[in-house]
């Protein structure tokens, strides 16, 4: 009795080792998903330099110091250009 449950045993297990082998499915160009990476871009020292004008004036100095601060205005923009300019847009999600 115990040979037969031996052999019946290794029978079964015989069978299962026969089936076809299927290889892992390959994803789908629709199945793939678009990873976006962000990456670290170097901004040159002289797009980073801050401008200084004064805090606070005299009311006679009011004009100067308006003058400073929209002299100040157009270099942070031209930096902000040219950081956009290397650095890119950024990525749509």
């Amino acid at each position: 009795m115990r040979t037969i449950l031996i052999l019946l045993a290794c029978l079964l297990m015989s069978a299962c080792g026969k089936q076809a082998v299927r290889p892992d499915a390959i994803p789908q160009a629709k199945d793939l998903l678009p990873v976006y990476i962000p990456t670290y871009v170097p901004i040159r020292e002289e797009l980073r330099q801050r401008c200084t004008w004064k805090k606070a004036c005299r009311p006679s100095e009011g004009v100067d110091c308006a003058k400073q601060r929209g002299d100040c205005l157009g270099q942070y923009e031209r930096q902000l250009d040219g950081i956009d300019a290397i650095q890119g847009k950024p990525v749509p999600r």
